[in-house]
């Protein structure tokens, strides 16, 4: 259960004290120590987290012999009360360590992992290097054909139409694609939520991968010969896959939000 947050969590420390297993904010931990530090009140407080801590090892809880082994210390005047904060301050520490470690390395795990080189693909039997367009290794999950389409379904009539018309509304993104050669005629097809002629507007991770239709997954690519030939590459690498089934692949994904990003 998430924290609470300030003079709430600070008062059930207070007043109930381990007799609130869910609530692990730092307010309380505080509101409970300070509790245990005032004569004869902390006496009272520090039995009522003795009898929490006995009725959750006889109900089998995590960490519960932990609790009561901080309750014990509890009952040494002043600096037991301070050390049992002081613990509680450290394991409520290390869990959040440990919850920090563990999304690290599950994103280290999911993440696509760049490779160096310039990708190098085929477009009519021609090598075609993408300039700046690292692989990237995915697990690449067949979709079902229903999600699939549901979702190109949207992309085609509502999604492309507003990247379009972001991309001209923001005055940075305006000038990269300037830079990138699109002249006014362009820029006018864009504010039209339509596409410049020789461009797509292309998913980096494909929907029917596990792409979705967020703008950040998006970029408006040249069709020949980039846009082309990373769709050989999908069709080369994926092809034989049924729904739902998987394979890790190393898939050219462009950066930014123009491809390429200098007049070609």
């Amino acid at each position: 259960m998430p924290d609470k947050s300030g003079w709430s969590s600070f008062w059930t420390g207070v007043w109930e004290g381990d007799l609130d297993d869910e609530d692990d904010s730092w307010w309380k931990v505080i509101g409970q120590t300070l509790t245990g530090l005032v004569p004869y009140v902390g006496q009272v407080a520090d039995a009522r987290d003795t009898l929490a801590a006995i009725d959750g090892v006889y109900e089998g809880k995590d960490g519960a012999w932990a609790n009561l082994g901080m309750a014990g210390i509890a009952w040494v005047p002043l600096v037991g009360d301070l050390a049992k904060g002081g613990l509680k301050v450290g394991r409520k520490g290390l869990k959040a360590g440990v919850k920090v470690a563990d999304g690290a390395a599950t994103l280290g795990k999911n993440a696509p992992v760049s490779k160096i080189d310039d990708f190098t693909g085929t477009l009519r039997k021609t090598a075609v290097t993408l300039p700046g367009v690292k692989t990237k290794t995915i697990t690449y999950v067949k979709r079902a054909r229903g999600e699939y389409e549901e979702l190109r379904s949207v992309f085609d009539n509502k999604v492309r139409k507003e990247f379009a018309e972001s991309l001209v509304k923001d005055p940075e993104k305006l000038a990269k694609l300037r830079a990138a050669g699109l002249d006014d005629d362009a820029i006018k097809r864009l504010a039209d939520g339509k596409m410049p002629d020789g461009y797509q507007v292309h998913h980096k991770i494909p929907i029917d991968d596990g792409g979705t239709n967020s703008f950040d997954n998006l970029v408006l690519i040249k069709n020949e010969p980039y846009h082309k030939t990373i769709s050989n590459a999908q069709k080369e690498l994926t092809s034989a896959l049924k729904d739902g089934e998987s394979k890790v692949i190393d898939f050219p994904i462009p950066d930014g939000f123009i491809y390429p990003p200098f007049k070609p």
